[in-house]
């Protein structure tokens, strides 16, 4: 049984705006991405999301670690920028 209804929602209101918080916050923070730089994708993909050491990144992509390092700081800063230019910034400012 699934739970929720057909569309694969959670059913009741119990934590339904804490999700749908969730989703927003992904939909901002996948759009955000998407005006990064490829190379800086790669990076803040590859140390974020797959939680990989500097060095494994640097041996993935073929690089120093420090190009890892600052190809993270500058993606960082770019992807921040995106996403302070949505409404989503002032509720991260609270976390």
């Amino acid at each position: 049984m699934v739970p929720g209804g057909a569309d694969g929602r959670a059913a009741g209101p119990a934590g339904s705006g804490e999700r749908t918080a969730d989703v927003e916050e992904a939909i901002v923070l996948r759009a955000a991405l998407a005006k990064v730089p490829r190379r800086q994708q790669a990076v803040l993909v590859l140390r974020f999301l797959c939680d990989l050491p500097v060095d494994e990144v640097a041996t993935m992509l073929d690089c120093s670690p420090g190009t890892v390092k600052s190809q993270t700081a500058r993606g960082l800063a770019t992807l921040r920028r995106h996403v302070e230019a949505t409404d989503l910034a002032e509720t991260w400012k609270g976390r």
